[in-house]
């Protein structure tokens, strides 16, 4: 008798033990890391997951309480989150397919509890959004139905719950954006129509939650971008319409400065959408708006790179809209302004990931604006420059990158033809048309460009073909290139 009370009262102190740890497991996981978080200390929050697994590597993974095992998972969700901003991609990854394999567990166990699909659904996007950013698209698409599918299970379980119906909103987005990138346009619309639905549902249920507006925004810019490149005019002005009207509704409101960045790539965005279907004053007066929005932000704080990068896009626009309607002279200012800003901030070797593509644009711009004000020299010396930079500039659309090197090729050879050299033209102009990619849907713009070159070599017809295409769809040329 008196070895069993013993035996009962170490069971009973071994509990106890054991809640307290758990409880103080629960407390590195959940109040401390929410502390640490903003401060931004990777190595403290590293420190708190691997303490975690440190007590967790202990024990039988495949005896560990519900509550054990999601503990465990986010333990390793969080220092996969440490190891992705410290960039090192390869371990993140690593990680969370472990965390990953511990919510399936959870979920396995308890196949109705929406929380345990929710924290499941959270590494399967993680482990997407890597593989999105690697290029490796056709692993980010598996993943991004996933979780697809797991945000309408949670949604079916708790039909009620607004954060269920935001993870459905998020999903669309996000496979939106994969099939986006793979340049499956009208597959991408259907996406974003889904998740700006989900949203404006949410948004109207709750229209006091500017957070919830946000994202109806959100959602109605990149549902504007998609049909822009579907050649879907109408559908993307509409869009882009009330995505400007809701985020000035919004800047109205609170006056925060998060809401006037978000009306830069918006109104630039707006322009370009005018500016395909040639209505060249509406094109102009959102260029000019999204110039001035920029410069409000810089006087605030003229260190913001973003900011920066926002209005650099801004005034090569308006540069370019200047150049496309035969007017060089008015296309100067814009064009030296946004070209000094990202030189500036390449002299202080701040690391802008935009730096490369944003001197290929001023190479491109300035050969441009010498080319259209007869200066022949230095047409060509900014031509050849541009060539150089663009084949240097890696994006995630490869197939952007490719266009990008076809025309500095076709305006090299514009500048040889000027310049008098048209044997050199006619190589530079058949370059451009082998650079251009062999697979992919062309956007307009870049459709117009695969005319331009065709007509560049004599083949008129196949050039006639595309332009009818085009016209279909309501764009109207931009650039004024001297055919």
């Amino acid at each position: 008798s008196t070895l069993a009370v013993t035996a009962f009262q170490a069971r009973n102190e071994a509990r106890e033990q054991r809640r307290e740890a758990e409880g103080l497991v629960a407390f590195m996981l959940g109040d401390l890391k929410d502390k640490l978080e903003p401060i931004g200390r990777l190595d403290a929050l590293d420190g708190v997951g691997s303490r975690v697994l440190s007590y967790y590597s202990k024990q039988d993974a495949s005896e560990l309480t519900d509550a054990a095992l999601s503990q465990r998972s986010k333990a390793l969700s969080l220092m996969a989150q440490v190891a992705d901003a410290r960039g090192d991609s390869q371990t993140a990854v690593k990680l969370y397919r472990q965390a990953m394999a511990g919510t399936a567990e959870a979920v396995r166990r308890n196949p109705t509890d929406a929380q345990a699909i929710f924290d499941h659904a959270q590494n399967v996007f993680y482990v997407g959004e890597i593989a999105q950013n690697r290029g490796d698209l056709p692993t980010a698409e598996a993943s991004m139905r996933e979780y697809r599918r797991l945000a309408l299970q949670m949604v079916a379980l708790q039909p009620d719950s607004m954060k269920y119906r935001m993870e459905q909103q998020y999903a669309d987005t996000d496979l939106g954006v994969v099939l986006f990138l793979q340049r499956r346009f009208a597959e991408a619309v259907t996406q974003f129509k889904d998740a700006l639905a989900t949203m404006d549902a949410i948004s109207t249920a709750d229209p006091a939650n500017d957070g919830y507006r946000k994202s109806v925004a959100e959602s109605l810019a990149w549902l504007a971008d998609a049909e822009r490149a579907a050649g879907k005019y109408p559908e993307a002005i509409a869009a882009r319409q009330r995505d400007i009207a809701l985020l000035e509704s919004l800047l109205g409101e609170s006056g925060s400065v998060d809401y006037r960045q978000r009306l830069i790539p918006a109104r630039t965005a707006f322009g370009n959408l005018y500016a395909d279907t040639g209505q060249r004053e509406l094109a102009s007066a959102q260029f000019r708006a999204a110039i001035d929005d920029a410069d409000k932000l810089s006087a605030v704080e003229p260190n913001n790179a973003k900011w920066r990068e926002y209005g650099f896009y801004a005034q090569m626009a308006l540069a370019d809209h200047m150049l496309a309607n035969g007017r060089p002279q008015d296309a100067v200012a814009p064009a030296d302004e946004s070209c000094a800003a990202v030189q500036s901030l390449l002299a202080r070797k701040v690391p802008i990931a935009w730096g490369r593509a944003g001197m290929n644009a001023c190479w491109a711009i300035r050969a441009r604006i010498a080319l259209a004000t007869g200066q022949n020299a230095a047409a060509l010396d900014n031509a050849r420059q541009a060539l150089s930079s663009a084949l240097a500039v890696r994006t995630s659309d490869p197939v952007a990158d490719r266009f990008s090197v076809a025309k500095a090729y076709r305006r090299l050879g514009d500048a040889e033809r000027t310049g008098g050299d048209a044997n050199a033209a006619i190589a530079a102009w058949k370059s451009a048309l082998t650079a251009l990619p062999q697979s992919g849907s062309e956007k307009p713009a870049e459709m117009d460009e695969h005319a331009t070159i065709l007509r560049r070599l004599g083949r008129s017809a196949e050039a006639q073909q595309l332009n009818q295409r085009l016209f279909g769809m309501g764009y109207r040329l931009r650039e004024v290139k001297g055919d």
